[in-house]
């Protein structure tokens, strides 16, 4: 069964959800990184989540990760659970694993970085995801030790090879 879904972030502006139509679900950014709460908090989340649930929209979120080490994903994870405290969603929490700063993460490593926050976030609750494109899930991501996490596959084409 297909299903539409949108990915919103700040990025989008403002959405007015009153022309929001045939969408099944969103996939909301929280923020990205750890350093700066305040900053790094996605200015469009409350809204994008506020706006998504009185239109009756599932949503997910996911956050930016510039993590490069087991200890800074912790501390994204404890950040991203600040954000989302008090919501519900029908969806995943993902990681986004695609950043510059973590391409040249050992496979182990960067895995080990997604390990991490997907047990911080089911400790926390959560149904954890991974966000990431082909090249990593295939050459980057050990995906035998993420088999029970969920898997948001980027891949920009109209079928699906992965």
């Amino acid at each position: 069964m297909e299903r539409k879904g949108i990915d919103l972030s700040t990025h989008n502006g403002a959405v007015d959800w009153n022309k929001v139509n045939g969408i099944d679900f969103a996939i909301l950014r929280t923020g990205y990184g750890w350093e700066d709460w305040e900053n790094q908090t996605d200015k469009r989340f409350h809204a994008n989540k506020w706006g998504a649930d009185s239109r009756g929209i599932p949503t997910g979120c996911y956050h930016y990760s510039y993590a490069t080490t087991v200890d800074e994903v912790r501390r994204e994870a404890e950040f991203l659970n600040h954000i989302i405290r008090g919501y519900t969603f029908q969806y995943p929490v993902a990681l986004d694993l695609e950043d510059k700063v973590q391409r040249n993460l050992s496979r182990k490593a960067l895995t080990d970085i997604a390990v991490a926050f997907c047990d911080e976030m089911e400790r926390s609750g959560w149904f954890p995801a991974i966000y990431a494109n082909l090249d990593w899930v295939r050459n980057r991501l050990d995906m035998s030790r993420l088999k029970s996490d969920a898997l948001w596959l980027a891949q920009y084409n109209d079928h699906l090879s992965y």
